[in-house]
């Protein structure tokens, strides 16, 4: 068994990587009937001779010891921890390094490779964001109905703390059987975020009725900023779709080249049918604009929400914005 792990990239993941290999090397030292101490330090402010000093001071009650190190990044320069590994752990110790990222091409992390694992956990995305999602549901024991697993994917930014909160949620509400996307509703977002989505639906739809429903929205306390640049997204994946649509693509090679789900596509395909090419692009440059003006202090966030809605809602196929004449 390897005495030396490194685990990098995105807080949530490599945490819960961390745990199960604990737990792993626990139930290894148990099976042969040893017992391990296990200490955790602060990579930063941890000098070389506290390190010594944790995994060669022996354990009164434990054969061996696991010394996990979190913030491994902000270990001292020195090379303390890389004349350990060269000499090789005393038998029956294991050490986990945690970091966001070690430098490529340290001896550090070439010696880490080198005799031990090392495990590295980007930060998840649309395509991984399903996998994560089913992983979570069963670790809680959580069943979800299909139409609600979607309604989740899409509902949610990926953001595994996030995640694994509502899921963890989810699991302590009483009920038979597998939730529906209505008992998500009521259960992850409560009053904040369940009507960004409804809202989302009748801007690609260019109902007029979007504007009252960013009332009620900001009424409810949802954040400008989140508002403003969901709208952003939502733009810029109608235009994605709509370009490669008018290229002759399929909706699984639209999917593929966008990182969306195809059913997100199939909905969104829809919707870019109320638009014209160019009035997607004028959009863009409008919210870059209206970006603009919050970023200078010259406009409020709310201001420029009711302006960008106004300009998607009340122009019809093939018209400009408002705030940018044809021509310009």
């Amino acid at each position: 068994m390897k005495q030396v792990y490194l685990f990098t990239g995105d807080d949530f993941l490599r945490e819960r990587a961390i745990q199960r290999k604990i737990a792993e090397l626990k139930e290894a030292g148990l099976g042969g009937s040893a017992k391990l101490d296990e200490v955790h330090l602060d990579g930063e402010g941890l000098t070389n001779e506290r390190l010594l000093e944790v995994l060669f001071t022996p354990s009164l009650f434990a054969s061996g010891k696991l010394v996990l190190i979190r913030r491994a990044e902000k270990l001292p320069e020195g090379a303390g921890l890389v004349r350990l590994l060269e000499r090789g752990l005393p038998e029956g110790f294991f050490l986990l390094l945690s970091a966001e990222r070690l430098e490529p091409g340290s001896k550090l992390l070439a010696l880490i490779a080198e005799q031990g694992e090392v495990e590295d956990f980007p930060k998840p995305d649309r395509r991984s964001l399903p996998k994560l999602v089913k992983e979570l549901l069963q670790e809680q024991g959580v069943e979800l109905t299909g139409e609600a697993f979607r309604y989740l994917l899409e509902a949610l930014e990926p953001e595994p703390y996030r995640l694994a909160n509502e899921i963890e949620k989810l699991a302590l509400y009483p009920h038979r059987g597998p939730l529906g996307p209505e008992d998500l509703k009521g259960l992850i977002f409560g009053a904040r975020g369940a009507g960004i989505f409804p809202f989302l639906e009748e801007l690609g739809s260019r109902r007029p009725q979007a504007l009252a429903s960013l009332r009620q929205l900001l009424m409810e306390g949802e954040e400008p900023n989140r508002v403003f640049f969901m709208i952003a997204g939502e733009v810029r994946a109608l235009l994605a779709v709509k370009a490669l649509a008018s290229e002759g693509r399929t909706l699984q090679e639209i999917a593929a080249e966008t990182g969306q789900y195809p059913w997100l596509v199939k909905r969104r395909l829809a919707q870019a049918q109320n638009f014209s090419e160019a009035e997607l692009i004028e959009l863009i440059y409008l919210l870059h604009r209206e970006d603009a003006l919050i970023k200078r202090g010259e406009a409020e966030p709310e201001e420029a929400l009711y302006r960008i809605v106004f300009a998607i809602t009340s122009k019809r196929k093939g018209e400009a914005p408002a705030g940018r004449e044809r021509g310009e």
